[in-house]
């Protein structure tokens, strides 16, 4: 079994945006998108998040496995998001669902203390997974 450490440098770096209908973008300006980038590159040594002025880089080695989940209540999914007293920061420009990466151990995330699930939700959740998966990721889908 291919380790994700070994399996992360399997090379090529990959980016994937954020899907941005004109009202989203509108509400996300707050947030900087549309002023900084908005997406993820996911390359040999980290998947790395930027979402307007805020973003987070999760080395290989400290991500656990990965989960499919949504749709989501579009006003708890769109944005940077902390749910408080729960340890996970979400980055989604929609509702329709996001890839959450399961960390290995808690880390700070800007002004979320303990951290430890990553929501991305980008337009093409199924390629994030796909490579998520090549690189030697465990994960799950929902049933079709």
């Amino acid at each position: 079994m291919t380790t994700p450490a070994a399996a992360a440098n399997s090379g090529g770096e990959r980016r994937f945006t954020f899907r941005m209908p004109r009202i989203t973008r509108l509400i996300l300006l707050g947030w900087g998108v549309g002023i900084r980038p908005a997406a993820v590159t996911v390359d040999d040594r980290a998947v790395v998040v930027r979402f307007g002025f805020y973003g987070i880089s999760v080395p290989w080695a400290e991500i656990d496995h990965f989960e499919h989940k949504g749709p989501f209540i579009w006003w708890r999914a769109l944005a940077v998001r902390h749910t408080l007293f729960h340890t996970d920061v979400s980055y989604c420009s929609d509702a329709r669902g996001a890839v959450v990466l399961y960390l290995k151990a808690r880390r700070p995330a800007f002004w979320a203390r303990h951290v430890d699930q990553v929501y991305i939700g980008i337009e093409d959740l199924e390629g994030l997974e796909h490579e998520l998966l090549r690189r030697g990721i465990q994960g799950s889908h929902p049933p079709v």
